[in-house]
């Protein structure tokens, strides 16, 4: 079964549960934060909304991905 090729994906929300995610300066090094995305995407064969749990740890002043889980979702 080839992979589902999206024709478009737009970003719905992004919310944290953590306070510290929504601040203009990234917290000291090993903060973590858990953080949910939702999006709608766009296929040949319908449309689905993908949904993603991040947990994201500061480093050196940046966010990076220390984890990712799929929340699924179901072609419409």
């Amino acid at each position: 079964m080839d992979p589902a090729l999206t024709d478009q994906v737009d970003v719905d929300v992004v919310a944290a549960r953590e306070e510290s995610a929504a601040g203009e300066h990234v917290p000291g090094d090993g903060t973590r934060v858990h953080v949910q995305a939702s999006a709608s995407a766009r296929t040949a064969r319908g449309r689905w909304p993908p949904s993603y749990e991040l947990i994201l740890v500061s480093r050196g002043g940046r966010w990076e991905i220390a984890a990712l889980t799929s929340g699924g979702g179901e072609a419409k």
